[in-house]
């Protein structure tokens, strides 16, 4: 259910209806572990500072990355370097409100050697606590199994409901004209 909020700067921005009304039951388990912080002592990324882990064992085949602050914003890219080329897999990372909206991601590490990069693209003024360790849980994939795929283009904004919290995904393309 699609419900309409009011006009923010001219648009109207929708809202998604909530999470009881959406799904009454939510069947998949998250694949990222709330204990995280207690597993593994956290890193101070201060701004505009690059901190990396490196991913010893070839047997660990995920690990998660996990980003907190005190209230502040954060603003982030992460690396996944693999391979003896080093070759990056990258994503960003912002949120308005570490404290508020912390962020976890489940890293699949394949090949060896590995090593996970953080960088603090923010000023000095915006530090955060990061924390990647192996937490020996299934794959990411394993958590979505018993859910129905569904195609997300340009623009379009996707919520579906965890066990955990809400998450969101939108696509950045944009479509193409026919010639």
């Amino acid at each position: 259910m699609l419900v309409l909020a009011p006009l923010v700067n001219g648009y109207q921005l929708p809202q998604m209806a909530p999470a009881t009304q959406a799904r009454a039951a939510v069947s998949m388990a998250s694949p990222i572990s709330d204990e995280i912080w207690d597993k593994s002592p956290s890193v101070r990324v201060q701004g505009d500072t690059l901190k990396t882990w490196d991913i010893g064992a070839e047997a660990i085949e995920r690990v998660q990355l996990s980003i907190r602050s005190q209230g502040r914003p954060i603003n982030a890219n992460c690396e996944l370097w693999h391979t003896p080329a080093y070759i990056p897999t990258k994503f960003s990372i912002y949120t308005e409100d570490g404290l508020a909206r912390p962020v976890d991601a489940v890293i699949e590490t394949p090949k060896h050697p590995k090593t996970v990069a953080v960088y603090n693209t923010g000023s000095v003024d915006f530090p955060f606590d990061c924390n990647v360790a192996n937490t020996q849980l299934g794959k990411a994939y394993d958590s979505l199994s018993g859910e129905e795929g569904e195609l997300v283009q340009g623009g379009k904004t996707r919520r579906t409901p965890s066990a955990r919290r809400w998450r969101a995904c939108r696509s950045c393309s944009r479509p193409t004209s026919a010639t």
